[in-house]
């Protein structure tokens, strides 16, 4: 077990304890406790600065007069200033005299007058609004001169609204960093919350239906565990595939990553890490239910790819047959295309099948879900590199010729199309599809030719992985939209509105039980009929509480007596059966409420209701309800809409035609198409394109044609999604460089480690490219300031315009009906409606004690979500100070905006006297500078990535012209020779490295000369090597012929018997020693002077074969296996040499093997890289390391007799020969390495 491991199983052992002990430690009550502490810590922080404040009398004292006129010796200026000061302190301060309102802090939520009755001491109470929870501070002012005067504090404990919108979200205040989820309850069950009172002030309860902090903690643990996990299995995987079999590791780490993903899926009940919003949104992929299964799936799969790409080695498949090395080059070829195509299909259902919008107007409004599943686009792009990359490695170890490659390559690609329709049934266009596959192929071809594989290749690959995923959302998303597009018209051209329907039973139940509405049926003025003002506000009132019918339609309301005669003085002209005559295809919803067309062929609801007279007679009250579509404020509209009409998108203009007459009926934005001269077919869709906009047409049978007008898909769609993908691959692969070096995630063949000091090359063209990112992040910052300046100053500026308007309309209403300071707001107020639908803006106007008397949207202020006073800052601004305007910050929930306020005046007799005050909420300065700013980084996102890739281009050709010089010299380095004299470098003028130029080549003049003293000194001490080693070589059988001889001497002196025998023992020996000398003479006049090499085209496979069989059958019993191609191999070599050569080879290899040992030798013919290889390779003992350096050196050896010169003869020969030989050796044996290079095959000439 390494470092790593030991690291890694540790680190997992301490998180999953930790997530295990937190999880049951921190259960729900423990959880609550917790809460309940940090929430008395905050509302013990605030009371201190309540009470504070409840003693500064004197500053408080100067707030007793901010609603009358009698503290004229106030320096109002500084009560202003204490007043904005005020109204930013978390907690709301009113002050009462009794039971009047003499001061309010804020105008979020206002005290109530009740509260001060019977005070005796300070009271702490808790209390509840519609916008939310409260504690309530309530202490008498007993050292005030003014003894009915009390104070009144309103801490804020938890926001919540009655409507669930966007921005009206429950949430605690800022301080508190508590989860939403947590319930406020004034009575148990719950932890109780004290804050140092002896009574429990409130309980908090935590909601089980959403996810908590402990589950966001109890997550983030477990996965950190995992992941350690992963890499402590990754580092014993890798052990089993090395000690053992790869596929031991592979099926290991599989095998466990299964399990862990069972364990995951079986968390639901421990972590609850199901409870997750990632995993509420399907995808419909098997085994990947969800986005937040699909994601740890693919984390997964690509963690096993990043094992086996570092274990999995090519094998050599160059000597098994053609057709063989042929059928696995197309499979390989075809398994990667399959694989890019299934990539596609994953790519398909996370966008077809899931709810998650790519088609927003920014990048930027991606949700958290779209972020998610982009980062498992990238995931998968990746897995597709990692793939494609380790199964090219095995093409390419086929080594067939790329001619041959190509077409197998293409067959591949137009396969890969029909196996994904029965397989994948992919939504792409059969060219495109068939593009993607050779595309991939193609690139993988040329990038695994290229032996610099470096930054420019890194770039090449992030565009190539960055496209992939543009062109198939851009694909997706526009198949996506227009079924999205479909489904809406479709909806649209059904005139049938359930969700109105279900609105109009509930207030027709209202309506029909309410006494004193019928009662308003009754009171008929002196001409008989009814004045229905009353009515319609009582209806309004009604109508008002069903949020859908309010937003979406407009009612007129009908009077009938029994004998259908108008009752109603408004509508006294429409009879009964003149309204009935013109509502057409009638249809019965309930017994009161029908379905029609007007005669303008708009589709309307009508209700009618039996009212029962005192006579026992009947009247009808007829409601009439149209489609209307109410202009969108500002402020309100965001916060009061809660469902769209029918719940579809307000993104798209449209018409609506009646069916029969194709006249339009209704329709919004600019809309404009006629379909006079256009036939559409009942049931059917008809796609109209003119120009860059769509028009997609519905006929829905019986009912309507609806018809959606938008900006058609644009192709600008895929530069955008690539811009993405090209921005988050340079940030991720970057992030991987940092910890390649600890992990080892990156392939080394991209060369983008941060060890080591990089070439000048990598220096420069990173530098150029650091530079372009540092200038747009910098441009990019300075922008979004200068955006958020300039847009407050914009939209101030429209505040002030918008203002001037609206003040110089109201001013003129106020002349046409003859208002004066005294009139009552009864006679005025009601022109706020039509101001707020002229300018489309929400007011609300204030009366000269700040309280509202009407608003443009009335519901806001009914349902609760903010008190009904004016701001006190703008208060005191405009009563005290007669401000023209004053403009303030405010913020409801999480929707800030500013509101302009300024005083409505009317002339008099001495001069413009106040009669209220106009509030306008105005544009949300977040929302639209959000939306600038989005904008913005969409172009400059766009404009950055065609900058990097102009920066890479010009970094690119920059470094290459900066280091040409260098490359050059670097070339002739390489190249310089000892053995022959070196070509000079010719400078320029200009050039910068004329200088290095210079001393290389005065240094390449001073190397010649040095090389030809050496060579010479070197020829001298050579002949004398080889003159000591003749002279040894011919001494040793020099010496046993002059014994021989002076033996034979000596024995014909005494003249023995057998003197015939001994003679010729005598010249036997002498003659031994003669062909002994011959041979030496021999061996190194051969050396001496090499014959002159006789090269012809010459094929291997033949003069291996024979090679190695005339040594099969040897007296040391050797086995020799051979191993050569089908297909020819040709160099240009002599014959006889090489064959000498081979022959040394194999003998040396036989003598190699000791005694006792059974000898192997490997003979081994392949072709790589335009080169021939002939290997040989024995189980002998090997070379000792010390000598290693020596094999190729005359007059050495290792054995006990020869020259020492077969080897050095054979490096000669192959050198001549352009060739290479060179040795690897061990414990278990040399292996002996030829390399020549291949000249091509010559071509077969057919008759």
């Amino acid at each position: 077990m390494n470092r790593t491991t030991a690291i890694s199983i540790f680190l997992t052992i301490v998180l999953f304890v930790t997530a295990v002990g937190v999880h049951r430690h921190f259960e729900r009550r423990s959880m609550e406790e917790s809460y309940a502490s940090q929430l008395e810590s905050y509302i013990l922080d605030q009371e201190k600065d309540i009470r504070t404040l409840f003693l500064k009398r004197d500053r408080l004292q100067e707030l007793l007069f901010f609603r009358d006129t009698t503290g004229m010796g106030v320096d109002y200026l500084r009560r202003q200033a204490f007043i904005e000061h005020l109204n930013g302190l978390p907690f709301n301060i009113a002050i009462f005299r009794g039971e009047q309102l003499l001061f309010w802090s804020d105008n979020t939520v206002l005290p109530r007058a009740a509260w001060g009755e019977s005070l005796r001491q300070d009271t702490t109470f808790f209390h509840r609004e519609a916008n939310g929870e409260y504690l309530v501070f309530v202490s008498p002012a007993d050292n005030w001169p003014d003894r009915k005067v009390w104070l009144c504090a309103i801490l804020p404990i938890k926001h919540h609204f009655p409507i669930k919108r966007q921005y009206l979200q429950q949430k605690f205040p800022a301080p508190v960093k508590l989860p939403g989820n947590l319930l406020i309850s004034a009575v148990p069950p719950g932890t109780p919350v004290h804050a140092g009172n002896t009574n429990p002030l409130f309980f908090l309860l935590q909601d089980d239906e959403h996810p908590s902090t402990l589950l966001a903690i109890s997550v983030l643990l477990f996965t950190a565990a995992f992941i350690s996990l992963g890499v402590a299995l990754q580092q014993i995987a890798r052990y089993l595939a090395q000690r053992f079999r790869l596929w031991m590791g592979t099926a290991f780490l599989i095998a466990l990553f299964i399990g862990i993903r069972a364990f995951t899926l079986g968390l639901e009940a421990g972590a609850g890490i199901h409870q997750l919003p990632l995993f509420d949104i399907p995808v419909g992929i098997p085994f990947s239910p969800t986005l937040g299964d699909f994601l740890i799936n693919v984390f997964i799969l690509l963690w096993i790819l990043f094992f086996m790409t570092r274990q999995v080695r090519p094998q050599p498949l160059n000597t098994a047959p053609h057709k063989v090395r042929m059928m696995y080059a197309g499979s390989t070829y075809l398994i990667i295309v399959l694989w890019v195509l299934f990539i596609c299909g994953l790519i398909q259902q996370l966008v077809m099948n899931t709810p998650i919008a790519f088609n927003t107007p920014s990048l930027f409004d991606f949700s958290p879900q779209a972020w998610v599943a982009v980062i498992s686009i990238i995931l998968l792009m990746i897995s597709i590199y990692l793939f494609s990359h380790h199964r090219m490695k095995d093409v390419l170890a086929t080594e067939l010729p790329l001619a041959q490659r190509l077409p197998l390559l293409a067959l591949a690609a137009l396969i890969g199309w029909p196996i994904q329709a029965v397989l994948l049934n992919l939504t792409l266009h059969p060219l495109l599809i068939i593009g993607l596959g050779l595309g991939i192929l193609a690139a993988f071809e040329t990038f695994e030719h290229e032996r610099r594989q470096g930054f420019v290749w890194f770039m090449i690959w992030i565009a190539i992985l960055s496209a992939i995923p543009a062109l198939l959302l851009h694909q997706y998303v526009g198949q996506k939209d227009l079924i999205d597009k479909k489904e809406y018209v479709k909806e649209l051209a059904d005139l049938t509105d359930h969700d109105a329907e279900f609105a109009l039973e509930r207030i027709s139940q209202v309506i029909g039980t309410d006494s004193a509405f019928m009662a308003l049926m009754h009171q008929p003025d002196s001409t008989g009929f009814i004045d229905e003002t009353r009515i319609q506000k009582a209806l309004s009132k009604v109508i008002a509480a069903e949020n859908y019918l309010h937003y979406n339609y407009t009612f007129n309301a009908f009077g009938f007596s029994y004998s259908g005669q108008p009752i109603f003085i408004r509508h006294r002209h429409v009879n009964r059966k003149r309204l009935d005559s013109g509502i057409k295809n009638r249809i019965q919803v309930t017994p009161m409420i029908y379905a029609g067309k007007d005669p303008l062929h708009r589709p309307m609801y009508v209700v009618d209701f039996g009212i029962q007279e005192r006579d026992s007679s009947s009247s009808r009250l007829v409601l009439t309800f149209h489609r209307s579509r109410k202009e969108r404020s500002d402020v309100y509209w965001e916060l009061l809409i809660e469902k769209p009409f029918k719940g579809l998108p307000e993104d798209y203009a449209f018409g609506l035609f009646d069916a029969e007459s194709k006249t339009l009926i209704d329709r919004s934005g600019g809309f404009s198409l006629s379909l006079k001269e256009m036939d559409i077919a009942p049931g059917t869709f008809l796609k109209i394109v003119k120009g860059s906009y769509t028009w997609l047409a519905y006929h829905s049978p019986g009912q309507a044609i609806a018809v959606i007008e938008n900006p058609a898909w644009p192709v600008t769609k895929f530069f955008e999604f690539f811009c993405l993908f090209f921005g988050l691959f340079i940030v991720f692969v970057l992030l991987l460089a940092i910890l390649n070096p600890l992990i080892e995630i990156l392939p080394n063949t991209l060369n983008l480690s941060v060890n080591g000091k990089p070439s000048l090359r990598k220096r420069i063209q990173f530098a150029i490219f650091a530079l372009t990112v540092a200038f747009f992040f910098t441009t990019a910052v300075v922008t979004i300031e200068y955006f958020r300046q300039s847009s407050a100053e914009y939209h101030q500026r429209r505040l002030d315009r918008k203002t001037q308007a609206i003040l110089s309309d109201a001013r003129h209403e106020l002349d046409l009906l003859d208002v004066s300071s005294e009139s009552p707001p009864e006679s005025y107020s009601e022109m706020i409606d039509d101001l707020a639908v002229i300018h489309r803006i929400d007011i609300n106007l204030y009366n000269k004690n700040g309280q509202l008397i009407r608003s443009s949207e009335d519901d806001f202020f009914k349902r609760g979500i903010q008190s009904r006073y004016m701001n006190p800052a703008a208060y005191h601004a405009l009563y005290y100070l007669d401000a023209e305007s004053y403009a303030a910050e405010e913020q409801i929930g999480k929707l800030q905006f500013r509101t302009s306020y300024f005083p409505l005046t009317v002339s008099g007799a001495e001069g413009e006297a106040t009669l209220a005050y106009i509030a306008l909420p105005f544009y949300s300065r977040d929302r639209d500078l959000q939306n600038d700013v989005t904008l913005f980084m969409d172009d400059l996102l766009y404009v950055y990535v065609s900058c990097v890739i102009l920066a890479i281009i010009v970094s690119i050709l920059i470094a290459n012209s900066t280091t040409r010089g260098v490359v050059r010299i670097s070339e002739k380095f390489r190249n310089f020779s000892l053995d022959s004299p070196n070509e000079r470098l010719e400078a320029r003028v200009d050039e910068e490295l004329s200088e290095l130029v210079r001393v290389y080549n005065q240094m390449s003049e001073e190397l010649d000369r040095s090389a030809r003293r050496l060579a010479q000194s070197e020829r001298e001490s050579a002949w004398r090597e080889m003159a000591k080693q003749v002279a040894h070589e011919i001494k040793n059988p020099l010496t046993p012929m002059k014994l021989s001889i002076q033996y034979l001497t000596h024995a014909l002196k005494n003249k023995p018997d057998n003197i015939e025998d001994m003679i010729a023992r005598v010249s036997s020996t002498l003659m031994e020693q003669i062909e002994n000398l011959s041979k030496i003479a021999s061996e190194f006049s051969s050396f001496a002077k090499m014959p002159k090499a006789k090269n012809e085209r010459l094929e291997l496979n033949q003069l291996v074969t024979s090679c190695t069989e005339l040594f099969e059958k040897n007296e040391k019993g050797v086995a020799i296996s051979l191993s050569i191609p089908t297909e020819p191999v040709f160099v240009l070599a002599d014959r006889h040499q090489l064959t000498s050569v081979l022959n040394n080879l194999l003998k040396n290899g036989q003598e190699a093997i000791q005694e006792g040992r059974e000898g192997h030798l490997d003979v081994t013919l392949r072709k790589k890289e335009g080169k021939a290889i002939i290997r040989v390779r024995d189980n002998g003992a090997g070379i000792p390391q010390d000598i290693q350096q020596r094999v190729f050196q005359p007059n050495f050896t290792t054995k006990g007799s020869g020259t020492g010169l077969g080897l050095a003869i054979c490096n000669n020969i192959i050198r001549n020969a352009n060739g290479n030989i060179y040795f690897e050796t061990g414990p278990n044996g040399t292996t002996f390495f030829v390399e020549l290079p291949l000249i091509p095959e010559m071509p077969v000439l057919s008759r």
